[in-house]
C-alpha cells in the first residue's frame, strides 16, 4: 500500500555481491557488467511476475512498455481509474507546481518533501472495504473485478465473500 492509501504492488530484488568461482573462491561481482544488464534483468523480472499474477488470479495484460517494461492488466486500465488510485503521484505533482520545479531531481525531492511517516494501523478489511468503495465509486463493482480474472473464484474470509481475484488497482509492474 502506497503512503497515501492506495493500492501499490511494489517488491525488491537483492543480488546478493559474491559468487563462488570454480576455484572454490568467493569474490565481488563485477558490478559493471551486472549495471550493463540491469534493464534487461528488470524487464525479465516485470515478465515473471506478470506470469505469476495471471497464473495466480487469471488476469490479463495489455501491451508491454518497451522502455520501462510495464504493462497495465486489461480492464482496469482506465486512465480516471488509474488517476484515483494514484493519489501519491498527485501529492508529488501538486508539490512540484506549487514550487514551480520540473524534473527527475525535482520530483526526487518533492517525494521526499511530502512523504507522509507509514501507517499499520488501518485493518485489512478497512482497506479493501475502502479501496471497494473507491472502486465502486468509478462504476467497478465485484462483477467487474470478476471479469477482469479469467476464472476468479470466491474464498470466504471472516464472514464475506471475496473475490480471489482483489486486484481493486490497475497494477503497473514496473
Amino acid at each position: 500500500m502506497s503512503r497515501a492509501g492506495d493500492p501499490n504492488l511494489h517488491t525488491h530484488v537483492l543480488v546478493q555481491n559474491a559468487a563462488q568461482g570454480p576455484d572454490g573462491r568467493w569474490t565481488a561481482l563485477d558490478s559493471d557488467r551486472l549495471y550493463a544488464h540491469l534493464m534487461a534483468a528488470d524487464h525479465l523480472y516485470l515478465a515473471a511476475e506478470r506470469a505469476a499474477l495471471t497464473q495466480r488470479l487469471g488476469v490479463r495484460w495489455g501491451p508491454v512498455d518497451e522502455r520501462s517494461g510495464a504493462a497495465e492488466i486489461q480492464g482496469l486500465d482506465d486512465r480516471t481509474l488509474i488517476e484515483r488510485f494514484s493519489k501519491r503521484s498527485e501529492e508529488i505533482d501538486q508539490w512540484l507546481d506549487t514550487h514551480g520545479l520540473s524534473g527527475i531531481k525535482a520530483s526526487s525531492a518533492a517525494a521526499v518533501a511530502t512523504r507522509a511517516p507509514k501507517d499499520y494501523s488501518e485493518s485489512e478489511e478497512s482497506v479493501y472495504g475502502r479501496w471497494g468503495a473507491e472502486l465502486a465509486g468509478q462504476g467497478v463493482g465485484e462483477r467487474e473485478r470478476a471479469e477482469v480474472c479469467a476464472g476468479g473464484r470466491a474464498v470466504q474470509r471472516r464472514g464475506q465473500s471475496w473475490t480471489l481475484c482483489w486486484t481493486p488497482w490497475p497494477v503497473r509492474t514496473g
